[in-house]
């Protein structure tokens, strides 16, 4: 086969994925305004699925009804929400992929509009053209805690095989972990190990109501692109304490407020813009690394499997353009591949709290 390394599959706890592509969390506006599931949703995912990804990575699913972050966001929050998560789980088990979902919090990027309250944060920064956030309280950390174990536990409940933990893109758990955004002087600030105690604690609850065998992929910013923000080295000390801590995976990304177009790189970035990223992470962990950022066709994610620069090649785009990428590059139909034009007009009209379509 033209693409033996992408179709290898890979264990990660006692969870098989069939190869190594991964759909990427992106957020689509198809869920109710309370968060509810819709039929709209179950389709949209039930095709990418069928598609041929080793790997379905549902959209962010916020932890608490303060931390949505758009509207439309979906809720994993409440018991209420558990029908609808297990139609969504099994409707990508059936068309033969696993299912991942991705619990989030936006602090200090939740909208006003939205949540109608003032959004909180590690400290009284704003974001970017944001309101200030609130300084989280020591009371309201363990209550964000529990928060982010409640909501991993109904993941499973709702029979997701994987949770991956959303800390990056300027939401809340990035906010802790960034030098920019966290200027506390107590146990959640400082210096790294200070930022990371947050989540090092979120792990070790998620642990606790899981138990060791339910896999945990930790998406983190390796790069805010910023001289005084997370960059390579921070993210290399920060990946080994998740490792120890528990976490069954590093997802690398980059960006964040300061630097948006790194979370959704237009075409004037390379292909593989972030692959220096994720080989730098598995210099210092033994776990695997999956990684995001324009790699927009199987040959190129091949290539970086085989120089053993990730273990996993996400894919968002690519896959809103072609759903059946994965199956057409199994088949050997390279050639008969939609390419994604990665103008970004699709998911910043998104960001405009409209549907994602593709470009």
């Amino acid at each position: 086969m033209e693409f033996d390394n992408l179709f290898q599959p890979l264990l990660v706890k006692r969870v098989e994925l069939k190869n190594r592509l991964v759909m990427a969390p992106m957020a689509t506006r198809f869920a109710t305004f309370g968060g509810e599931v819709t039929d709209r949703l179950i389709s949209y995912y039930s095709v990418r699925a069928r598609g041929g990804v080793g790997l379905v990575t549902v959209e962010g699913a916020t932890v608490s009804p303060e931390g949505r972050g758009w509207k439309n966001n979906l809720g994993i929050y409440d018991d209420k929400f558990l029908p609808g998560l297990r139609q969504l789980a099994d409707a990508i088990h059936q068309e033969g992929a696993k299912a991942a979902i991705q619990i989030f919090h936006a602090g200090r990027k939740a909208p006003v509009g939205i949540i109608g309250q003032q959004p909180v944060g590690p400290s009284p920064i704003p974001c970017t053209k944001g309101e200030v956030p609130k300084e989280l309280s020591l009371a309201e950390i363990r209550r964000l805690i529990d928060n982010f174990g409640d909501a991993a536990l109904r993941a499973k409940r709702a029979g997701f095989d994987i949770v991956n933990l959303h800390m990056a893109h300027g939401y809340i758990l990035q906010q802790f972990l960034s030098p920019l955004s966290n200027k506390r002087r107590d146990i959640y600030g400082e210096n790294t190990a200070g930022r990371v105690r947050l989540i090092v604690e979120i792990v070790a609850k998620i642990r606790e109501l899981n138990g060791d065998d339910y896999p945990l992929f930790c998406r983190l910013t390796v790069d805010e692109s910023s001289s005084s923000g997370l960059d390579l080295e921070e993210s290399q000390k920060i990946a080994s304490i998740l490792e120890k801590a528990g976490a069954d995976l590093i997802d690398v990304s980059a960006g964040g407020p300061e630097a948006q177009h790194m979370i959704i790189q237009p075409m004037t970035e390379p292909r593989g813009c972030l692959v220096h990223l994720a080989e730098g992470i598995k210099q210092v962990v033994s776990i695997p690394v999956s990684v995001v950022g324009r790699i927009n066709n199987p040959r190129l994610a091949n290539e970086i499997l085989s120089r053993k620069q990730a273990d996993l090649i996400v894919m968002g785009r690519p896959l809103i353009a072609d759903q059946e990428l994965p199956i057409k590059a199994f088949n050997g139909k390279e050639d008969e591949i939609r390419p994604c034009m990665p103008v970004t007009r699709g998911v910043l009209t998104a960001r405009q709290w409209e549907p994602v379509f593709p470009a």
